[in-house]
Order: C-alpha cells, then sequence, then structure tokens
C-alpha cells in the first residue's frame, strides 16, 4: 500500500470503522480487539470482522461504548480498501 493510500485511511479500524486515537502503536481496538497488523490482508480483516458480527458484534469492553452509539454508522467509517 503507499502513503497516499494510507493517509486516506484515517485511524478508523480496519475490522469495525470504530475511530479513536489509541494509547500505543499496536494497542487493540476496545470495540473488536482487532491489533493493527496482526493478520491485515484484506481476506483477513473479513474474516475478523465476520467473526466479530457472528458473535453480536458487541463491545469487548462495554464500558466505552459511546451513548447513542449506531453499529451502522461506525461500520460506514471502515476504509473502503478494508470492506
Amino acid at each position: 500500500m503507499n502513503s497516499v493510500n494510507s493517509m486516506n485511511e484515517g485511524s478508523a479500524c480496519r475490522v469495525c470503522g470504530f475511530e479513536e486515537q489509541r494509547d500505543a502503536e499496536g494497542s487493540r481496538c476496545p470495540c473488536c480487539r482487532h491489533e493493527p497488523g496482526a493478520g491485515d490482508d484484506v481476506l483477513g480483516v473479513r474474516e475478523v470482522r465476520g467473526a466479530w458480527m457472528g458473535r453480536g458484534a458487541v463491545w469487548h469492553d462495554p464500558g466505552r461504548t459511546p451513548q447513542g452509539w449506531d453499529l451502522f454508522a461506525q461500520l460506514a467509517r471502515i476504509p473502503p480498501r478494508w470492506r
């Protein structure tokens, strides 16, 4: 992937679309627990997303679920390359 594409992807999680600045490089998403860099190819990300959604697309850390959370709005933020 070239740098232009990676710059356009923003900070949204490739699996669930949650957008948050992470505490440290490689930290897991608080929503789906995806770890950037772990099996990051399109099919692998889709597999992880399917498993997360199959479990009900629930937050790994329910205490961090934003008030008024909208799953579909969050999924819409998944970078196009990773859909």
